[in-house]
């Protein structure tokens, strides 16, 4: 039991050991995707500059209709050639790295949410700057860890600080961020992260605010009554919510476990189903950011409001499931803004005191939390958008009985789970799997380690673990099997070498592989820095605090 502790204590030290460095690189974050996400914005508007430099107009039925075809068509020749594995993109692919992968985001799927989210929003089609947001924002700091060498366990943290700070950025919510961060992507609280993570979306929150400018609080409350004197009207508001998350999911998931295997006919299904819409109503192109934010400044009225309601309900589930390369975070905050705004105008008409801002932000972070199954983020977004307490109560009703009815009544996981796995593959949150992704070698390691293969030059010297030459190989002996002239060189001394950098989890891989239980950790020169064992390993574990 204490030679546990110890190495539980050496695995506590080094954590806590590496929080400057991780708080720099939180920072770095930050400013760094702050940056990449207002890039990301303008490029997202350059179809609509290009329009403008060539004096065209969606005026026309036929302009409306072509527009999200030709974007289908580009975004086609530009996918067709590269490997299915290689256009996973968004949150969902993030939770495939976090459970299959080690080391930095692929940089081709970057670029190809980056090129595919410009061409999809920037021609119309009624998808999110959220999930490509993430992505590119985890895959910036992922990067930045890499240059900055830290280990490969500290992966998923820096994952954490790049998702909230995208979120932080293009929402100007910090605390909401930090919270998507560890509810959705990451599955955990830690200290060590919780601060870094902090420290990336409140950076990039101001810097955001610098650039564009701080927005304005929202909400007025529901009147002047007590939850309870409101709890008919948020009872009817969370029943609707809770059924169309679930369409709203349903749609998605068996689009996407469903769709023809040819990327050609999925795209230009998509086109063409955004093409015949708008002609229809050229409302139904503008960006889904900007119909959130006209929805809640009351703008949409009337007929519109359910034509806009219906829309965005079942419109982006279809396109997202058919695998257009766009968030579905924007679309369903929409959904819940719109059928928030819809129950407050019914409402209204019975001389209630509601006010249609507030029912659309309650809406809005109950779909939220309905869909992608972040409660806590959800709750927070209200406050950080509202400033009000009484919103915040209020919607905290709604949140937990939608939610409820996902997880309880449905049944239904978060969509990123669901899509993950409508891919054959699933998000892999046990415990023993999450805590040896999280914890490196070098952090347990023992560095007394002995070179005895070119002479006895260090016999002077006592070391715990000696590196010794035989007929057989190069052997691993422990001091006291050293001293032990009967000691059987076997395949029992066997050892594996190992990158400093790799987690424990990379570590037991390579021991299973090789079928041996000793690891000797070296750095990218090949220098000896010590020695870790399958015991050691086992010993974390049981006595890690999680």
């Amino acid at each position: 039991m204490a030679e546990g502790h110890s190495v539980k204590n050496r695995s506590r030290n080094a954590q806590f050991a590496k929080m400057p460095l991780l708080v720099l690189l939180g920072l770095g974050t930050g400013l760094a995707t702050a940056l990449a996400i207002s890039l990301f914005r303008w490029m997202v508007e350059l179809p609509d500059l290009l329009f403008i430099e060539l004096e065209l107009t969606h005026d026309s039925p036929w302009m409306r209709f072509l527009v999200p075809v030709v974007g289908v068509t580009l975004l086609w020749l530009f996918w067709r050639s590269q490997h299915s594995a290689t256009r996973r993109v968004g949150v969902t692919h993030l939770y495939e790295h976090l459970s299959y992968h080690h080391g930095e985001l692929p940089l081709r799927n970057v670029l190809n949410q980056l090129v595919g989210a410009v061409f999809a929003i920037g021609t119309g089609q009624p998808v999110g700057r959220e999930g490509p947001g993430v992505h590119i924002g985890a895959a910036l700091s992922s990067w930045l860890g890499v240059r900055a060498g830290i280990s490969y366990n500290y992966q998923r943290l820096l994952i954490g600080c790049g998702s909230a700070a995208a979120i932080a950025a293009l929402f100007n919510t910090p605390l909401a961020g930090v919270l998507f961060a560890m509810e959705v992507i990451l599955l955990e609280y830690s200290l060590t992260g919780f601060t870094a993570i902090i420290v990336a979306a409140i950076s990039a929150d101001a810097v955001t605010r610098h650039l564009f400018g701080a927005p304005e609080l929202l909400g007025f409350g529901l009147g002047n009554g007590t939850v309870f004197e409101q709890l008919p009207i948020l009872v009817l508001l969370a029943l609707c919510i809770g059924f169309a998350g679930l369409v709203f999911q349903q749609i998605t998931v068996t689009l996407a476990s469903h769709r023809s295997k040819y990327l050609s006919i999925n795209l230009l299904a998509a086109g063409l189903l955004i093409g015949g819409l708008a002609v229809y109503d050229p409302g139904l192109m503008t960006p889904v950011h900007i119909v959130m934010q006209e929805t809640l400044q009351g703008i949409h009225k009337g007929d519109h409001l359910i034509l806009l309601a219906g829309f965005y309900l079942l419109v982006p589930p279809i396109v997202l499931g058919l695998g257009i390369p766009g968030g579905l975070i924007g679309p369903s905050l929409t959904s819940g803004a719109l059928i928030g705004a819809l129950i407050g105008v019914a409402v209204s008409g019975f001389d209630t005191p509601v006010d249609i801002t507030t029912m659309s932000l309650i809406g809005m972070a109950a779909m939220l939390s309905a869909v992608i199954h972040a409660p806590l983020a959800a709750l927070i977004a209200v406050f950080e958008l509202s400033g009000s307490i009484q919103t915040l109560t209020l919607a905290m009703t709604v949140i937990v009985l939608s939610d409820l009815m996902m997880r309880s009544l449905f049944k239904k996981p978060s969509i990123f789970e669901r899509l993950l796995m409508a891919q054959g593959l699933s998000r892999d949150t046990h415990l023993y799997r999450r805590v040896m992704m999280s914890t490196s070698v070098q952090e347990l390691m023992d560095r007394s380690l002995s070179d005895r293969r070119c002479g006895t030059a260090n016999e002077r010297f006592t070391s715990n673990w000696y590196l010794v030459k035989s007929e057989e190989g190069d052997r691993l002996l422990s001091h006291s099997e050293l001293e032990q002239s009967e000691t059987v060189l076997d395949e029992d001394n066997r050892f594996v070498l190992v990158d400093v950098k790799s987690s424990l989890f990379q570590a037991l891989d390579q021991l299973q592989s090789e079928s041996c239980d000793r690891l000797v950790i070296t750095n990218k020169r090949g220098v000896l820095l010590g020695v870790l064992t399958r015991k050691e390993i086992d010993l974390f574990y049981r006595n890690a605090e999680v």
